[in-house]
């Protein structure tokens, strides 16, 4: 793994005679380290099973775009985590508390809203029954490992890909909908450093032939500088 130390040595220097530096050179001794690689962003998403979207019918996938929204998901594989801080602790990693900030605002890795995305093939809106049978089938068809992982203080890296989830972003900002873009992945409490592997994520936003869960890769890509 490349260690992500040596970009923020210079950041440590500049600041080592500022009030304030302690607290970030105690962050660093107790941050965890991972890698990982934004694997894809898709507009839509075709279910390996139907489901039934209302009483009229079943429906076989989602679309990012309802009234007033327009969206799509980015899907992020965590290569590995290192917790090997000389003051490291015990951290419950929580994967809903991952985050990105796009056009402005964070949005986090979580259930889908009511009416936040329509129905493939029939454009129907995410009534809250449908809305909860579609977060039900992302969670199994999307997500690779537990919500909540316990990493304990070790030497060793807990490799193997152990977490993949999608977060679904809205578009916010005037003119076209571009879901090409590469966003740096965040987490929110506790003391970290996340290396991206600077690959570009593959995309698919098509209504007619959407992701499906085998196009979605369960493991990381090499490092690219």
């Amino acid at each position: 793994m490349q260690m992500p130390f040596v970009r923020l040595w210079p950041l440590c220097l500049a600041c080592a005679l500022v009030s304030g530096c302690e607290s970030l050179q105690s962050g660093l001794k107790k941050a965890v380290l991972m890698d990982y690689d934004q694997v894809m962003n898709f507009r839509a998403y075709q279910f390996e099973q139907p489901i039934m979207w209302s009483a009229n019918g079943s429906q076989s996938g989602v679309f990012g775009h309802a009234q007033d929204v327009d969206g799509f998901w980015m899907t992020y594989v965590i290569c590995n985590v290192r917790n090997a801080g000389s003051e490291a602790t015990l951290i419950d990693l929580d994967v809903h508390k991952f985050y990105v900030e796009y056009q402005g605002k964070k949005f986090f890795y979580q259930p889908l809203g009511n009416y936040m995305v329509t129905s493939i093939p029939n454009n129907i809106p995410g009534n809250p029954q449908a809305t909860n049978l579609v977060n039900q089938r992302l969670y199994v068809e999307t997500q690779i490992g537990n919500d909540v992982t316990q990493y304990n203080p070790s030497p060793n890296t807990y490799s193997g890909n152990p977490h993949r989830f999608a977060i679904y972003v809205t578009k916010s900002e005037p003119g076209p909908l571009d879901i090409s873009e590469r966003i740096p992945l965040r987490y929110e409490g506790h003391p970290n450093i996340l290396n991206p592997r600077n690959q570009p994520p593959a995309t698919n936003e098509s209504f007619n032939n959407p992701a499906r869960s085998s196009d979605l890769r369960t493991t990381c890509r090499p490092q690219l500088n």
